[in-house]
C-alpha cells in the first residue's frame, strides 16, 4: 500500500481488509486446543491476517511436541508450528501457556510466509458446506459453548437442519464465526450431513387410444402371417390367424 493510500484509509477510518489463513490442530489435547483457538480469535484484530481454523487445511499445522503425524500420513501443510513445555526461543516453536504476544508475532510470521492458492482445499471445503444441510445430534459440551453467541447458534439448530449460509442469516453472526462454530462441532462427531430422500419414480400408463379405428381392432394375434400383416399395418382377420398358424 502506498504512502498516500494509507493516508487515505487512516483519514476515512476505512479498515483494510486481510487475507484469509487457514490452520489445523493435531494432537494437541482438548484444552490446549480449545484454549488455541479462542487466543486466535482474540488475537484476530491485532493479527496482519484472519486466521480461520480447518481440519483439512494445508497451510498451517498446529502440532503438539513429541506427537508426529500418524504412520503414513505425508506432512502436506506449508507451515509448522510447535507447542511445547520448554523454554525455547526459537522460530515455529511456542511455549505453553502461551503468552498473547508471542503468538501474534508467530501467526505473523508464518502467514506471510504461506503462498495463497487461488482454489485451495478450504476454499472448495468452504463451498461444499455452505450447501450442505447439516443436522446437530445433541447438545454440544461447554467446552464448545464458550460464548452467548455460541449459544444462541445451538439454540437455532436444534431440531433444526441447517447449512453455515442459513445459520449465519439467522443468528446474525460473522460468516467465519459460523464457519468455526461448525468446525468445532464437526471435530466431535455433533454434526450430521441431511440427504435428501431420493424421489419416488411413478411408473407411466399407458395412454388410452382415443381413434375409434384402432379402438375397433382385434388384440395382436399369434402366428407368423399374423405378426406380419401387423407390422405392415393391415387389419388381423380371423382367417389369416388361422393361415398363419401351423
Amino acid at each position: 500500500m502506498s504512502q498516500t493510500d494509507a493516508s487515505f484509509t487512516m483519514l476515512s477510518g476505512a479498515v483494510p481488509e486481510k487475507n484469509e489463513r487457514s490452520y489445523s490442530l493435531q494432537g494437541l489435547p482438548d484444552r490446549d486446543a480449545l484454549v488455541f483457538k479462542s487466543m486466535v480469535r482474540l488475537l484476530s484484530h491485532r493479527t496482519k491476517y484472519t486466521w480461520v481454523y480447518s481440519p483439512s487445511s494445508t497451510e498451517l499445522l498446529v502440532m503438539a511436541e513429541g506427537k508426529p503425524p500418524p504412520a503414513g500420513q505425508p506432512m502436506v501443510s506449508q507451515q509448522l508450528l510447535t507447542l511445547g513445555t520448554a523454554s525455547l526461543k526459537r522460530p515455529s516453536y511456542l511455549q505453553i501457556p502461551l503468552h498473547a504476544n508471542d503468538l501474534e508475532i508467530e501467526l505473523n510470521r508464518l502467514g506471510a510466509l504461506i503462498v495463497p492458492t487461488s482454489q485451495s482445499a478450504r476454499e472448495i471445503e468452504v463451498e461444499h458446506s455452505k450447501m450442505t444441510a447439516m443436522r446437530m445430534t445433541r447438545w454440544p459440551p461447554a467446552t464448545v459453548l464458550t460464548s452467548s453467541a455460541r449459544v444462541r447458534m445451538a439454540t437455532l439448530m436444534v431440531g433444526k437442519s441447517l447449512t453455515i449460509v442459513e445459520l449465519q442469516q439467522r443468528s446474525k453472526e460473522n460468516l467465519v464465526v459460523c464457519m468455526a462454530f461448525f468446525d468445532d462441532l464437526k471435530k466431535i462427531h455433533l454434526l450430521t450431513p441431511v440427504v435428501a430422500a431420493p424421489t419416488a419414480i411413478v411408473p407411466v400408463q399407458p395412454v388410452a387410444s382415443t381413434d375409434p379405428m384402432l379402438a375397433r381392432k382385434s388384440p395382436v394375434q399369434s402366428g407368423l402371417l399374423g405378426r406380419i400383416r401387423v407390422r405392415l399395418g393391415l387389419p388381423i382377420t380371423q382367417a389369416s390367424e388361422r393361415v398363419g398358424k401351423p
